[in-house]
């Protein structure tokens, strides 16, 4: 029961609040409460800032970890493609993998690094949308490549040379980005869960929960695992901002964040939110391959730690 009382000490001594006036406090609040969080669907990315000193925190021990900071800056850049694929990976010799989506259905393509010359593409995924692209080489056995289904619960086994599918294996949740360590595959399903997958048979192995700092209430999207002497590590991308983390898979914590802002001039807000595939490249300490609306094609970028 709602009770009235006079208040003697206030700006408002005298007046008596009815269920009327408190209730338009109600939808006013219920109003700027929407407004605030339309403001932050339309432009997600707008006033993530990390602090100028980062830590992060592994979630098993509670450690607290020091992270770096990097910024990108483009140092070359594809020329062909385009920047509608999703999920780029290294393949055979110089070609770049990437999965593809057209109104023909989805498939994988192989881009030439050098000459920019598409050497590959295969449509055999009718009415499925590709995602994730990883590469599993294993000494003694063949070669596989590895597709996700974003929404269809289904991955992708294909032959490294031909691209040519040979089997698929059924797995729960959506599927985002993907990678191989060299010893286990790493997946992202839109949440700040990394999924760890044996790389012969997709099994699901154990789950990494990405906590412990300003990106917790992110998601992680498109990844590439990269090794720093012997630790595996993983740079994956915060959806729907311009930031990359690495995590590190034994610490189970983020060692690193870089900001890709520096490396999208001229591209809008939104452009710079997008970011679709991420490739390391091979005897180049942290410089990747980048593809997304903020480059019309996938460019090379180099990350310089900052003071």
């Amino acid at each position: 029961m709602l009770r009235r009382r006079r208040l003697t000490a206030s700006p408002f001594a005298g007046r008596k609040w009815g269920l009327a006036r408190i209730a338009a406090l109600i939808v006013a609040a219920a109003v700027l409460l929407i407004a605030c969080t339309c403001a932050e669907k339309a432009h997600p990315g707008r006033g993530l800032s990390p602090p100028a000193r980062t830590t992060s925190t592994n979630a098993a021990s509670s450690r607290v970890v020091k992270v770096e900071t990097f910024a990108a800056a483009v140092v070359g850049q594809l020329t062909g493609g385009d920047n509608k694929g999703m999920g780029l990976e290294n393949g055979e010799g110089a070609l770049l993998l990437e999965s593809t989506n057209t109104s023909q259905g989805g498939g994988i393509r192989g881009i030439d690094t050098t000459s920019g010359v598409e050497r590959i593409q295969l449509i055999d995924q009718p009415g499925r949308t590709m995602s994730g692209v990883a590469v599993s080489v294993r000494p003694g056995q063949p070669g596989i490549v590895w597709q996700l289904t974003l929404k269809g619960n289904v991955a992708i086994a294909r032959d490294l040379s031909t691209l040519v599918e040979q089997r698929q294996v059924s797995y729960r949740g959506e599927g985002w980005g993907l990678c191989d360590d060299g010893t286990q595959l790493v997946q992202s399903e839109g949440s700040m869960r990394l999924v760890l997958r044996d790389a012969d048979t997709f099994a699901e192995k154990e789950v990494i929960e990405v906590a412990g700092g300003w990106w917790s209430s992110r998601r992680l999207g498109e990844l590439e695992c990269v090794r720093d002497g012997e630790r595996r590590q993983v740079w994956a991308n915060l959806v729907d901002t311009s930031w990359l983390l690495r995590v590190d898979l034994e610490e189970r914590a983020v060692t690193a964040v870089a900001d890709l802002a520096p490396a999208m001039a001229g591209a809008t807000a939104a452009e710079r939110n997008l970011i679709s595939g991420i490739a390391s490249i091979s005897g180049a300490r942290n410089e990747l391959w980048l593809s997304g609306s903020g480059w019309r094609r996938p460019v090379k970028i180099r990350l310089a730690a900052r003071p």
